[in-house]
């Protein structure tokens, strides 16, 4: 995520955010397929939010590129990566 970028996690189950984006091109090609965002400066926190995101109750992901984005297609795309996995297990073995 570039400096400066956040998001928020509203109480009916969606994030408003740009830890991602929808599709390539700014979000005019395959819009709703999530991917990293172009602006990423580190992956290792990135992938932290995102597992932290993918923890929570949520059933979409309100991008500023692309999207809006299903969170089970987010969950799908980003759950099996090292990070993200590593990060889900501290949450279950506090």
């Amino acid at each position: 995520m570039a400096v400066g970028f956040g998001g928020a996690l509203l109480p009916a189950g969606q994030n408003v955010g740009d830890v991602l984006m929808g599709g390539y091109l700014g979000g005019n090609l395959l819009s709703t397929k999530p991917t990293y965002h172009y602006f990423a400066e580190d992956m290792t926190q990135i992938q932290s939010s995102l597992a932290f995101l993918l923890a929570q109750p949520l059933h979409t992901f309100y991008v500023g590129h692309g999207g809006p984005l299903r969170a089970e297609q987010v969950r799908a795309a980003f759950e099996g990566s090292a990070l993200t996995a590593r990060y889900m297990s501290t949450l279950y073995y506090r």
